[in-house]
């Protein structure tokens, strides 16, 4: 399966803060995705190669996997399945 990449410049949005801009590097592999920030890694990856942050499904449901600690082996994952457009319900219905 060939690799598909993408690079794009993340731009700070607040106002308020110095404004800073990271280059994030997109690709898809085996069927994931993954973001590769410049400067951001996870605690199994060489420098330069993490990716802290992917996108995929397991057991049919979309979820997040987040390596939000450099010193940390494992993952958080998010499962996103509540933000599919068929699960939005009526203000009525939240009652």
């Amino acid at each position: 399966m060939s690799q598909k990449t993408f690079n794009i410049l993340l731009k700070e949005q607040c106002a308020d803060v110095p404004q800073r801009q990271i280059k994030v590097r997109l690709f898809a592999e085996g069927g994931q995705l993954w973001l590769q920030p410049d400067g951001y890694g996870d605690k199994c990856s060489a420098e330069g190669h993490g990716t802290p942050v992917g996108l995929e499904l397991w057991q049919g449901r979309l979820r997040l996997i987040v390596f939000d600690d450099i010193n940390e082996e494992a993952a958080r994952f998010m499962d996103l399945e509540n933000t599919r457009e068929t699960a939005r319900q009526e203000e009525d219905e939240k009652r």
